[in-house]
């Protein structure tokens, strides 16, 4: 077992670690986030991801299966990779904490990060103005932007964490419907763009701290990044942050700035108006695959309301243009 306290002093010249807060459990026992506070250091604080990829763990959901622990063991290990591969290469731009340390041995994986709270960014919400929630926005645009066409990447081959092929039981358990016939249309759809970029593939607002004098956010949480099409993170944020009167009302607001956006984040030599062309027709095919997901997997979940049906129906008309 991994002498975390050892580990921590050894990456933070630290004499003492003087208290450990616990953040939060990892989903499904996994391990936990802790905040360890130092003396002597070079950091006054870190924040510990501690994994045990243990297979005997019990999901709060009931999806307790040997493709729910394959798709958990690799999500940490594409964490790994994104720190170690591709976040230094767009941190100038892009906030989010810096990989102190990281160890993995057998069954274990430690993540040693740094300390988002003391660099101001200690705000989490629930809920956000459409100020705030265009913060985030801009945030995943220059994500979008940066990373826009990379090949041979060592992340998920298809990003977010509710992609169909590695959320087939819950396809399974879906009630019949159209949009279940139309299940791997839509993920095809979405899949073979011609246009593609990195996603951060849980966008939900919880995985942005804000700061409090309103100067910018910070990502957190990159398990499910991976290559895919920006509208699969744009529509995620927005209904995690907005009730369903305020999608209707914000919807194509917040489409076109972050279209805006992404315009200034992408390259030169990229064709920004053939991203936009492809991209912006699939806000509602994202949407659609989303709810494929939420359906089958909690289908009483709350972001399953009017709005979430209106786009789905949306979608199944305009995908009969794919």
């Amino acid at each position: 077992m991994l002498n975390v306290d050892d580990i921590v002093k050894s990456y933070t010249n630290a004499t003492k670690m003087t208290v450990k807060e616990l953040i939060q459990e990892l989903w499904s026992g996994y391990g936990e986030i802790v905040r360890c506070r130092l003396e002597g250091a070079d950091y006054s604080s870190v924040v510990i991801k501690h994994i045990k990829l243990n297979p005997n763990n019990s999901h709060p959901k009931g999806w307790n299966t040997t493709s729910s622990h394959e798709r958990k063991v690799k999500s940490y290990e594409v964490e790994a990779n994104w720190y170690q591969l591709y976040a230094k290469n767009i941190s100038n731009k892009l906030r989010m904490p810096k990989l102190i340390g990281l160890i993995q041995k057998e069954e274990e994986m430690l993540f040693i990060l740094e300390d988002l709270d003391d660099e101001g960014y200690h705000i989490r919400k629930e809920k956000a103005t459409i100020f705030e929630l265009k913060k985030c926005v801009s945030w995943l645009a220059i994500m979008h932007g940066d990373t826009m066409s990379i090949e041979n990447v060592k992340l998920w081959g298809k990003g977010s964490y509710w992609h169909l092929h590695t959320r087939l039981d819950e396809y399974i358990s879906m009630r019949e419907s159209p949009l279940k016939d139309n299940s791997f249309k839509i993920d095809n759809t979405l899949s073979n763009t011609v246009y593609k970029c990195i996603i951060h593939g849980d966008s939900k607002l919880t995985n942005f701290c804000f700061r409090d004098d309103h100067k910018g956010v910070a990502g957190l949480d990159f398990q499910y990044t991976g290559i895919g099409c920006g509208m699969k993170d744009l529509v995620y944020l927005i209904g995690s942050a907005l009730s369903p009167n305020e999608c209707f009302e914000y919807e194509d607001e917040l489409i076109n700035f972050y279209f805006k956006e992404l315009k200034k984040s992408t390259k030169n030599a990229i064709d920004f108006e053939g991203i936009e062309k492809e991209w912006r027709p699939l806000f509602t095919i994202a949407w659609a695959d989303f709810n494929r997901f939420l359906l089958g997997w909690m289908p009483n979940h709350s972001k399953l309301n009017k709005y979430s049906d209106s786009i789905t129906l949306r979608a199944l008309e305009e995908l009969n243009n794919y």
